[in-house]
């Protein structure tokens, strides 16, 4: 990625977080069933212990999704709080002293992996002890991008009791532009890359992505819960999702994008009873009305506008 050069030629130093609240919502420091009779499904819909458990590669919007998610289940007057692994992890190294850099995320390096595999048992027993207190649901922030450690997070959750239920969020991006979209902004806001110049913030995270991409496995076992989000966008993958928040989810997480679009609020173009009174009363519309002379006018021209703006397809 090339460094954009301001008008002296001189790069643009190093990066500086945009948005400092960019973790906002992070507090501090058994298996399965293969089959679900109606009892259990009327069971599950009654579950008080929700587990959102995020999936995905790095830059992937997972974080985007995971805070979106907080703030839409508090504002439906549902408990929900978030828990970042990654935030959990940069305490960590901090205090021991440990470089995070790509190095650390490889699956060569064993003692970066058992210090990270610790990090994430913490930090879901940590999630765990929120949740028989506060009751509601607890989102947990992280790649958990092998079997084994979606398994870690069941067998953990499990052993609480049966009240925990567990639901996988998937986040798959294929599409270049929202992934561009989406490492540029990780690269500003993540305290990860804070103070780095760049161009070195993206290769670290280029590498830090190749190396998730060497043990990344997707989401294939149907005895558990999951939805899986494409490109933060409307196309979802769900199975087994019975309980009202998972499915409230749905429609909501339909309905995001990372991508600016524009937002046209127009009026209705003039009806044919109202076309001469409209300056006297501009409110009155009669909706049975056919379009007048000037409402068949602004309908057209609208139509040159918005395909001069966006194109003939769009």
């Amino acid at each position: 990625m090339q460094a954009q050069e301001n008008e002296a030629g001189q790069s643009p130093g190093p990066v500086r977080r945009a948005n400092s609240r960019y973790y906002l919502g992070s507090r501090e420091l058994s298996k399965a069933p293969s089959s679900l009779n109606l009892q259990e499904r009327r069971q599950l819909g009654e579950k008080q212990h929700l587990v959102l458990a995020m999936v995905g590669l790095p830059a992937r919007g997972k974080s985007y999704l995971a805070r979106k998610i907080e703030l839409f289940l508090t504002w439906k007057g549902i408990r929900a709080e978030l828990f970042n692994v990654g935030k959990f992890r940069r305490l960590r190294c901090e205090t021991q002293n440990i470089n995070s850099s790509a190095d650390f995320f490889s699956a060569d390096n064993e003692e970066g992996k058992r210090v990270r595999e610790q990090i994430a048992i913490d930090v879901i027993h940590h999630l765990l002890d929120w949740l028989f207190v506060e009751g509601g649901v607890a989102i947990l922030d992280a790649t958990n991008s092998t079997i084994a450690r979606r398994q870690t997070i069941l067998d953990l959750c499990h052993a609480r009791g049966s009240k925990v239920r567990v639901v996988f969020i998937e986040v798959v991006c294929d599409d270049q532009a929202v992934l561009e979209a989406n490492m540029k902004q990780k690269i500003l806001n993540s305290p990860d890359f804070e103070g780095k110049d760049p161009e070195e913030a993206f290769r670290d995270l280029k590498q830090r992505v190749a190396n998730y991409e060497k043990i990344y496995e997707t989401i294939n076992d149907d005895r558990v819960s999951y939805i899986r989000l494409f490109n933060i966008q409307s196309k979802l993958h769900l199975n087994k999702i019975y309980d009202h928040v998972s499915r409230s989810l749905i429609p909501y997480t339909m309905a995001l994008h990372v991508q600016p679009r524009p937002i046209y609020l127009v009026r209705a173009g003039l009806a044919v009873n109202t076309a001469a009174s409209f300056e006297d009363q501009p409110t009155l519309v009669c909706k049975t009305e056919g379009l007048s002379a000037e409402g068949i006018q602004f309908a057209q021209d609208l139509a040159v506008f918005l395909h001069s703006m966006h194109g003939q397809e769009d």
